[in-house]
C-alpha cells in the first residue's frame, strides 16, 4: 500500500541508510587493519551522547579508531 511521507521524512531515512552504509565501510577498512575516524557510521544522536559523556581525558570524536 501506499503511504504518504514528506520531505524530512525522506532526508531521515537518508540520513540512517547513510549512516548505515558508514558503518558497513568503517568495518570493512578496520577488518584490512586500517584507520577510520571513530565518528564513522555511528548517529547523530550516539556522537552527541559520547560529547555529553566523554571525560576530557578521552580521545575527542572524529580521532582514529583501528
Amino acid at each position: 500500500p501506499w503511504v504518504s511521507s514528506n520531505l524530512s521524512r525522506e532526508l531521515l531515512s537518508l540520513l540512517g541508510h547513510t549512516v548505515h552504509h558508514h558503518a558497513l565501510m568503517a568495518v570493512v577498512v578496520r577488518a584490512g587493519g586500517g584507520a577510520t575516524p571513530r565518528d564513522i557510521g555511528v548517529a547523530p544522536s550516539t556522537l552527541r551522547h559520547w560529547a555529553e559523556q566523554r571525560p576530557a581525558a578521552d580521545p575527542p570524536v572524529g580521532a582514529c579508531a583501528r
